[in-house]
């Protein structure tokens, strides 16, 4: 990261959506597009991670980066793309940071509590996005806060819209929301008639991969 910021950050350009202030402040990136064999490696690893987060066979969709936000940038909150975003990771690639400056990813939680993930470089957070509002609201507080996102949609996933509709997977047993945390306040419960779906979801077969990336 530390090389390619030498030879290949560019500015990043208008973020569509109207979620992002790079209007005013100037977001940097590092495209992984120019670096086929690392953008491939993480999208191969990101699927095998997620799918065994989600207990879901899923195709690849989006793999962007290496984004980087500086001083006074801010994201608000906001749900992404249904028919894309259904399960994905922000990879934490490196972060120069103000004292007591760290830039929480804010997501809001079923029961109405607000969450807040901090990381740090070579960690990353799993989340599904185009479930659960999520942001950094807060204006960041130092030089540079770089990230790589991966998303990812089941099998048979068609968007929102699709005439058919997929196969409904329930609730996973035990985990209905997408914090994993042992803290029972951010947990939330599947009571009453919605009981019936919550399942038990079996990992991908070891070995088998899907060839579309």
């Amino acid at each position: 990261y530390k090389a390619r910021k030498q030879d290949s950050m560019i500015s990043h350009g208008v973020i569509a959506g109207g979620y992002t202030n790079n209007d005013v402040v100037e977001f940097h990136k590092i495209d992984l597009d120019r670096f086929r064999n690392v953008h491939q490696a993480i999208i191969r690893e990101m699927q095998q991670v997620l799918q065994w987060w989600t207990k879901l066979r899923l195709k690849h969709t989006s793999t962007f980066g290496v984004r980087i936000y500086r001083r006074d940038s801010l994201l608000i909150d906001h749900v992404d793309r249904m028919d894309t975003h259904l399960a994905s990771a922000v990879l934490q690639v490196a972060q120069t940071v103000d004292d007591n400056g760290g830039w929480p990813l804010e997501v809001l939680l079923p029961d109405g509590n607000v969450g807040e993930v901090y990381l740090q470089p070579g960690q990353m957070v799993l989340y599904e996005g185009a479930w659960l509002r999520h942001g950094r609201p807060m204006r960041f507080r130092g030089d540079e806060f770089a990230n790589i996102f991966s998303h990812f949609a089941p099998l048979d996933w068609r968007g929102p819209h699709a005439t058919e509709s997929p196969e409904f997977y329930g609730f996973v047993k035990g985990r209905c929301t997408t914090i994993a945390d042992d803290d029972p306040r951010g947990r939330c419960r599947v009571t009453g008639k919605y009981l019936q779906n919550e399942v038990e979801l079996k990992l991908p077969v070891k070995g088998a991969h899907n060839d579309e990336l």
